[in-house]
């Protein structure tokens, strides 16, 4: 398989769109296991091409339903912190934020083996500057206001000389007076939290992916569909056509009129939209949701 990687490495140096895409189905079709088997090997391969947007995009997915495939991978603690990084922005990886913080330490420290853990207490300012410094670029990426109190005493409070100075006033004023206005945790990361009947929390981490990459029509979400509004018909991107109708994409695209539930109550034909939403022409929908997306 890495003589199928470094074809598609050069696919990408050629500018061979076509050939890639082939190569990217074929990996995700026939080459599961072994993408499974090999997922750090494969994000340390494509994660800086862009033509490999389909297997980052797995990666992604799968480490979100399942973060073992990263901090349990015996090739985690080698990995460098740029190539970590992606994976700690993801709003919806579906593991405690105080266990990701663990794990975020004992990455650190493995990256500087003269520092223990079992010898914290004799630490000098140096060693939590170094390990600090190590981290730099991780810790802004954590959660704290999503670690309850008990664990953070116990499993951050140690650390807290890493923590940059306002980062660590505004944690402990959430945890020390609940009334903090929520302005001064805005600033914070948190974890996409949602309640959703039909999304799971890996889905809406893939979403939020796709909105970082403008024009991604492709991802994993099974049928899922990302695409474009004709320029000139950008007004009809998502309309309100009266109480009667749910969300209409486009002037034909995709629309819902009345008992949804109710078979031709629902119907899509290519309009606005570059590309088609389905192919079946009327339907019913058993339940859809609505989901705002609000800049960070």
């Amino acid at each position: 398989m890495m003589e199928a990687l470094d074809l598609l490495i050069a696919t990408d140096e050629l500018l061979l769109t076509e050939l890639s895409d082939h190569v990217q189905e074929y990996l995700l079709h026939y080459e599961v296991g072994w993408l499974e088997d090999n997922l750090i090997t494969l994000w340390r391969k494509i994660n800086q091409y862009e033509s490999c947007r389909k297997l980052q995009e797995y990666c992604l997915s799968l480490i979100c339903k399942d973060p073992n495939f990263l901090f349990k991978s015996p090739d985690f603690l080698s990995l460098d912190s740029s190539l970590l990084v992606p994976f700690l922005k993801l709003d919806n990886l579906q593991i405690g934020e105080v266990q990701i913080w663990n794990y975020l330490i004992e990455w650190g420290l493995a990256r500087n083996e003269n520092l223990l853990v079992e010898n914290i207490s004799q630490w000098t300012k140096e060693d939590f500057d170094q390990l600090g410094t190590t981290l730099k670029e991780c810790i802004p990426l954590i959660g704290f206001s999503q670690i309850n109190s008990s664990d953070f005493f116990d499993k951050v409070w140690p650390f807290r000389d890493i923590l940059p100075k306002d980062t660590l006033e505004d944690v402990m004023r959430y945890h020390l007076k609940p009334t903090t206005s929520p302005k001064s945790i805005d600033k914070l990361a948190k974890r996409l939290q949602f309640d959703s009947g039909l999304l799971r929390q890996c889905h809406a981490a893939l979403l939020c992916s796709w909105i970082d990459i403008l024009g991604q029509k492709r991802g994993m979400i099974e049928d899922g569909r990302l695409c474009r509004v004709s320029r000139h018909r950008s007004c009809y991107a998502i309309r309100f056509n009266g109480r009667d109708y749910g969300p209409c994409f486009g002037d034909k695209d995709l629309s819902m009129k009345g008992k949804f539930d109710q078979e031709g109550s629902c119907s899509c034909q290519k309009d606005d939209y570059f590309d088609k939403v389905t192919d079946t022409g009327s339907f019913k929908v058993d339940e859809y949701e609505v989901f705002k997306i609000v800049k960070k």
